[in-house]
């Protein structure tokens, strides 16, 4: 009974007290759960393991990650959004050339875990490609979760370095190599103080 532009379809919204936004998400649902159901990822009865916006997260995922998350509800696994997120982070970290090969097998066998690849991959898709290099070299000769770890800082601290360096006026000197200082803070195991440092540097000025 509208007049063409939405006003039938507010009125029986109002009628029923269901606001419009609350409408739109309710129909995202429906079209998620359709498009799963219709891809053959999921039947009528694993529906009820998800969220509602678990279901949502999952069809906007890749088919890798989705095969994954509709394999947890079959055996029972109540699926919510974070775990979606999950899932597609830990996918996205096995997929990236971030992610050395040797690296990926251990992770692969459950030798590694791949929670521990995620953030790693996350850090290091911060920084320019030397580091990127540096890191992965060093993930490849020590691939434990030890070396892992570590890694995952060390990127954390040099993304911090590498964005508070630039804006530091008083670094902005001819006679100051903020590679080599880098380097040298690396060497004696300090890149954390001095990332901080750099970073209350620029906050000051």
């Amino acid at each position: 009974g509208g007049d063409g532009r939405g006003t039938g379809f507010l009125n029986w919204l109002k009628d029923r007290e269901i606001t419009k936004s609350h409408a739109y998400n309710l129909i995202e649902l429906a079209e998620s759960a359709d498009q799963l159901l219709d891809a053959g990822m999921l039947t009528p009865k694993e529906v009820n393991q998800f969220s509602k916006r678990a279901f949502v997260e999952t069809a906007k995922a890749a088919p890798e990650v989705q095969q994954l998350v509709s394999d947890s509800a079959r055996k029972g696994d109540h699926i919510t959004r974070r775990e979606v997120r999950q899932v597609a982070n830990e996918w996205a970290a096995m997929t990236s050339d971030l992610i050395p090969e040797t690296l990926r097998e251990k992770a692969a066998d459950n030798t590694i875990p791949t929670r521990y690849l995620a953030p790693l991959v996350k850090e290091m898709e911060k920084l320019p490609q030397p580091h990127q290099e540096t890191l992965k070299t060093e993930v490849t000769l020590n691939p434990d979760i030890d070396t892992l770890k570590q890694v995952t800082a060390e990127a954390r601290y040099l993304a911090k370095y590498l964005e508070a360096a630039v804006q530091v006026q008083a670094l902005n000197s001819d006679n100051l190599d903020l590679e080599q200082a880098l380097e040298e803070a690396l060497r004696i195991g300090c890149l954390n103080a001095t990332a901080d440092l750099v970073k209350q540097a620029a906050l000051l000025e």
